[in-house]
């Protein structure tokens, strides 16, 4: 198995590049950072999963310093998760490996993962390990700068929530947006999932809208590097160790 002391994994989304490193968690704002962290040499792998356009820029950046990389790309059947996308290529792989990581955290039970991040993504799995689909939709702070830009007289919401229909147009704005995505949750959850099911929150604004929720749930910030993390010891595991 690979050591995991030296292997750097990097969950690269819409607005960060997150990092695990030796069990240390951060991020990092642009690629000048992940330059002056893989010049260090303490990284001998680097293991990433992108859904923005920087994958070729981070290998190319590491092959240059002589490190190994390796990127996560989606499969249908891996550790016994089938999905339900007739073309798994085109499922996102924060998507994916965010399920994984949850399937591992709750195995043997119906779990919902619900990413609050640049997009609002909502998968539901089933205890069998079965992709049952999900949604995805606008995010807050994206829906927020939408309605701003696209309006003449409409104020940049603060994304404020108060549990009350608004009295004033920013407060409207608030409860519209964030109001829609706590909406959004309870009712797939509680239409589409048993009623046993996990729900597993992760993304940068989860704040915004967990401590709303009339469901239970866990929150997991660091799902997507779970994932990640879950996806190279698997693939690192003789065949014959595999339980």
């Amino acid at each position: 198995m690979v050591k995991d002391v030296s292997t750097l994994y990097l969950d690269c989304g819409n607005s960060r590049i997150k990092y695990c490193l030796d069990e240390h968690l951060g991020s990092f704002s642009d690629l000048l950072a992940l330059e002056a962290l893989l010049i260090s040499g303490n990284v001998s792998v680097v293991v990433l999963a992108s859904v923005s356009n920087q994958t070729s820029a981070i290998v190319q950046l590491a092959e240059s310093l002589a490190i190994a990389t390796a990127v996560a790309q989606v499969t249908d059947g891996f550790a016994d998760f089938s999905l339900v996308y007739p073309d798994a290529s085109l499922l996102g792989v924060d998507r994916w490996l965010a399920m994984l990581a949850a399937l591992d955290l709750f195995p043997d039970q119906d779990v919902w993962v619900i990413d609050i991040g640049t997009a609002l993504k909502l998968d539901y799995v089933s205890k069998d390990r079965h992709h049952r689909g999900g949604s995805i939709s606008v995010g807050l702070q994206l829906a927020a700068s939408a309605l701003n830009s696209n309006t003449a007289r409409l104020p940049q919401a603060d994304l404020a929530f108060r549990p009350q229909l608004g009295q004033n147009t920013t407060a409207c704005l608030n409860f519209g947006i964030v109001y829609g995505a706590i909406a959004l949750i309870e009712q797939s959850v509680q239409r589409f999932g048993s009623k046993a099911s996990q729900v597993v929150l992760t993304g940068g604004d989860v704040e915004l809208v967990a401590p709303y929720l009339s469901i239970p749930y866990t929150v997991e910030p660091n799902l997507v590097l779970l994932g990640l993390k879950y996806y190279w010891q698997r693939m690192n595991v003789p065949t014959g160790d595999i339980g």
